[in-house]
C-alpha cells in the first residue's frame, strides 16, 4: 500500500481515482495520502513547576492523512485524519458510490 505525499493545489481525490483506474484493489485501505492542511494547535506555556499558565489557541499547518478505503457496502470512502491532537477527523462518503454497490 502506497503512501504519498502531495503538494499544495493537488487534488486528493484525483490521485486516488487515478490509483484506483491503474490497480486493482481489494476490500480494505488501499492509498494514504499525505498533506499539510490548516488546523487548531493549542500553544502551552508552563511554570517552572510544571503547573498549566496560559493556553493559546492558534492556526497552523500540519500534516493531516487521507485514508482511502475501499468498503464493500459503501464503496471508495476516505477518511481523513489530523496528525495533531485533538486529532480531528472527517469521514467523506459518496451517495453515488453507495448506490452503485447496492444495485
Amino acid at each position: 500500500m502506497p503512501v504519498i505525499d502531495c503538494k499544495a493545489g493537488q487534488r486528493k481525490h484525483l490521485i486516488a481515482e487515478e490509483y484506483l483506474g491503474e490497480h486493482t484493489v481489494g476490500v480494505g485501505v488501499f492509498l494514504i495520502l499525505v498533506a499539510r492542511a490548516p488546523a487548531i494547535v493549542w500553544k502551552v506555556k508552563r511554570s517552572s513547576s510544571g503547573v498549566i499558565r496560559n493556553l493559546e489557541k492558534t492556526r497552523q499547518y500540519v500534516n493531516h492523512y487521507f485514508f482511502h478505503i475501499m468498503d464493500p457496502a459503501w464503496g471508495h470512502l476516505t477518511i481523513k485524519m489530523s496528525g495533531h491532537p485533538p486529532f480531528g477527523a472527517q469521514i467523506l462518503l459518496n451517495g453515488h458510490q453507495y448506490v452503485a454497490c447496492q444495485a
